[in-house]
């Protein structure tokens, strides 16, 4: 794969200064069997890293025979990261979207897409508050999350929904339709 970073620095230092950046590559990363991209801006003033634009995505993506048709990531808001000993603040908004996701039993959802806040202080520490929605009637499915710095901890909510929402996680051999 090749990624491309270019930027501008105006006297600076870590926690000093200005730099602004901007990045984009492509290529194929092996182990996922994917095709990715990624595009994005950001600067770093003074004490404040900023990543204001991100678009990433691939083909697909493949995890222990579930796969998810051409997942991308962007940002909806910039992620800002605070670095002050005192008031120390890591924030923002994405959206993850995958136009399908095929399960190994042979379900699928449609057109899934999460949205997620996050705050804390750092990259390293933080708690993350979203929901899941997907295509045709699923959802919201609310998710809490934290990482600690070693592990992702949280929980999910799935409010009650008609039973035939969950019609695509039924495998159609099955023959089974949820009314």
């Amino acid at each position: 794969y090749r990624v491309h970073f270019a930027g501008r620095s105006t006297d600076f230092l870590p926690d000093q200064g200005n730099w602004q950046w901007r990045y984009w590559g492509e290529g194929n990363l092996l182990p996922l069997k994917a095709r990715w991209d990624i595009a994005g801006t950001g600067s770093w003033v003074d004490n404040m890293v900023s990543f204001e634009t991100l678009n990433t995505g691939f083909d697909v993506l493949t995890y222990q025979h579930t796969s998810m048709l051409a997942p991308r990531l962007t940002l909806l808001t910039p992620f800002r990261w605070l670095r002050d000993d005192k008031n120390p603040l890591f924030e923002g908004k994405l959206k993850l979207t995958s136009q399908r996701i095929d399960f190994p039993a042979g379900g699928s959802l449609d057109r899934a897409d999460f949205i997620a806040s996050v705050k804390g202080q750092s990259p390293f520490r933080f708690n993350m508050k979203g929901e899941l929605n997907a295509k045709p009637n699923i959802g919201p499915i609310t998710i809490n999350t934290r990482w600690d710095g070693e592990r992702l901890r949280g929980q999910m909510r799935w409010p009650a929904q008609p039973i035939n929402a969950f019609q695509s996680l039924l495998p159609e051999k099955l023959g089974i339709t949820l009314d």
